[in-house]
């Protein structure tokens, strides 16, 4: 079974696709004033489904027999954003910072790749589903961070341990 091309059409509605989960992942992060925002999001989706969507091209073109070639973009594309999520991730005295928007943008990333592959229902299902994570889920993420930190003695800060 060989791929075939990619009509503009098809490549427009895996563009549009990504645009839109990387928007909803993305409003999510900028309410909360988060680093990767709306159009930080929206451009890693953008940018990976049209990485994934230009493999495709390849695969289908010009090596019909190298599905290898593929899995390549596809590598490239989640180790390069790891690098892109780890800048947003701070350390600080009170700890770290920013975790959560790493994994955005990683999710983001996968969103991005499902729409250029064209598998709209995994990419509909992963939208879903990290709204669901970074929504729902946060007041019970508060209740648990908040019965963990009255069950353990507060840290004392960095100067009190330093020596004298």
């Amino acid at each position: 079974m060989h791929p075939q091309p990619l009509t503009w059409d098809e490549m427009a509605l895996r563009l549009g696709a990504a645009l839109a989960g990387g928007f909803l992942i993305g409003l999510e992060r900028g309410s909360k004033r988060r680093p990767a925002g709306m159009r930080t999001m929206m451009m890693i989706c953008l940018g990976c489904a049209a990485a994934t969507i230009a493999g495709v091209q390849v695969l289908a073109t010009r090596a019909p027999d190298d599905f290898g070639e593929i899995s390549r973009v596809l590598q490239g594309i989640l180790g390069g954003v790891g690098f892109l999520g780890a800048g947003v991730v701070l350390h600080r005295q009170e700890g770290v910072k920013g975790l959560t928007t790493a994994a955005a943008v990683w999710v983001a990333s996968a969103l991005g790749i499902a729409c250029g592959l064209g598998e709209y229902t995994l990419a509909g299902m992963l939208t879903v589903a990290a709204l669901f994570v970074l929504w729902a889920l946060k007041p019970l993420d508060r209740l648990i961070t908040r019965e963990d930190s009255n069950n353990h003695a507060p840290r004392s800060p960095r100067s009190a341990d330093a020596a004298p």
